[in-house]
């Protein structure tokens, strides 16, 4: 499986999430190494809505966090929140 790198996305940056930006930018340069989960996310996404779920390292279930719109300003809140 090829290894995902962001910087190759095609994806444009929108101002709104500049957060997210930040983050994203943050996470690249670490070395994969370096990296520490401290949770594993899980979204469902619909055309309108997007659930979910969060599971934290050694548990052994997700527990259902509910549901946002599926607009770039709820995922940037959510992304803030976690």
């Amino acid at each position: 499986m090829k290894k995902y790198n962001a910087k190759d996305s095609k994806a444009r940056s929108n101002t709104k999430i500049g957060k997210v930006d930040e983050l994203t930018e943050t996470v690249l340069e670490l070395e994969d190494d370096e990296i520490e989960y401290r949770a594993y996310i899980g979204l469902d996404v619909h055309k309108d809505t997007i659930a979910v779920a969060i599971a934290e390292p050694g548990r052994s279930e997700p527990f259902y966090e509910g549901e946002i719109a599926n607009t770039s300003l709820k995922v940037a809140k959510l992304v803030g929140r976690l």
